[in-house]
């Protein structure tokens, strides 16, 4: 009896672009081209200069919360403190100059470092509650949230601070929040958030680190069996993205001049979240890019842009917001399904 047999092809190398391919890969692209066409149709105002560099500006706060959101969420957790610790860390700032008289550089940045301390601990007790005693990230960032906000308010009792501009040290550090390089007239922001950017993306792409948490995500159970502590990537997780939500409220201090505990009520958490679910980040992990976040955090904002420029009320862009999420979530579940 002759025997036939199976012919198995392997190919080898990246599988072969197709066009439902390419539209997955770079839908957030494709999608940002669209809304800014639609952007410049609907108002001639979209393209001056003036605009795009208020749209760059207001969303820095939210990419850096983004970033570190980015570096949580691949490892299949949630950080929901992010803008109560943002606004810690801009009371704190403020609070400390104050009280303290600092009116010297090494003041300032006495107040800027106690500032990214104390947010980075907020991020790590979240890190040591999930990662060591494995509670849930979603509960144990929610009650972070609100134990943050109620620490904000015993900060400065409740009460708005604002910094002296007699104040060199703070006449100094507002230049540079509020300020744009004079060559090219881009906010000293938006540089400072795009070499976070790229940092990121290096760390995701290149290093151990980077990888094995977006491993963690993938495949947790697998990453333990092969003898990592998945432990110490998620508490280094959560401490950076308490870091970076500190970072987020420096900059509101730089670019105001003052802080608020009503900072609490801010919409940076989902528009962080939604962003980076936009760009391609999986809510079950394993799966996020620093770049596609910041397009997808972006996209929200030309929305909002968009909607202002056209005289459209407040609440209406909450809704948009809103259905903007779900729609992002429906569609990442429906592209992990197919590509299954």
């Amino acid at each position: 009896m002759n025997e036939k047999k199976e012919t198995v092809s392997i190919e080898y190398g990246k599988p072969r672009m197709t066009f439902r391919r390419f539209i997955l890969n770079y839908n957030i692209y494709i999608i940002f081209l669209l809304l800014c066409i639609i952007s410049v149709y609907v108002s001639p105002l979209f393209l001056r200069f003036n605009n795009v560099i208020n749209i760059l500006r207001q969303q820095c706060v939210y990419i850096t919360i983004g970033m570190g959101l980015l570096l949580v969420m691949v490892t299949g957790g949630i950080d929901l403190s992010v803008t109560s610790t943002a606004t810690i860390g801009c009371i704190m700032v403020t609070h400390i100059v104050v009280t303290k008289n600092f009116n010297t550089g090494w003041g300032m940045i006495f107040a800027v470092l106690s500032a990214l301390a104390v947010c980075s601990l907020v991020g790590s007790i979240s890190g040591a509650l999930v990662a060591l005693m494995k509670m849930p990230p979603f509960v144990v960032t929610l009650a972070m949230g609100f134990g943050g906000q109620g620490l904000a308010y015993l900060i400065c009792n409740g009460a708005a601070l604002r910094l002296d501009f007699r104040n060199p040290a703070a006449i100094a550090f507002t230049t540079f929040g509020q300020r744009s390089d004079p060559l090219l007239g881009i906010p000293y922001q938006v540089y400072l958030v795009a070499a976070l950017v790229i940092i990121i993306s290096l760390i995701m792409k290149y290093t151990s680190y980077g990888r094995l948490t977006l491993a963690i995500g993938s495949n947790e159970n697998a990453v333990t069996a092969a003898g990592i502590d998945i432990r110490k990537y998620k508490f280094i997780a959560y401490t950076a993205s308490g870091f970076l939500a500190g970072l987020a409220g420096v900059l509101i201090v730089a670019g105001n001049g003052s802080s608020s505990p009503l900072t609490s009520s801010a919409d940076f958490t989902m528009v962080a979240i939604a962003g980076t679910v936009i760009g391609g980040t999986n809510l079950q992990g394993g799966e996020g890019s620093a770049v596609k976040s910041v397009f997808g955090i972006l996209v929200i904002g030309i929305i909002g842009n968009i909607m202002n420029l056209t005289n459209v009320p407040p609440y209406p862009q909450m809704i948009v917001r809103a259905v903007l999420i779900i729609l992002a979530v429906f569609l990442r579940s429906v592209t992990s399904r197919r590509e299954a």
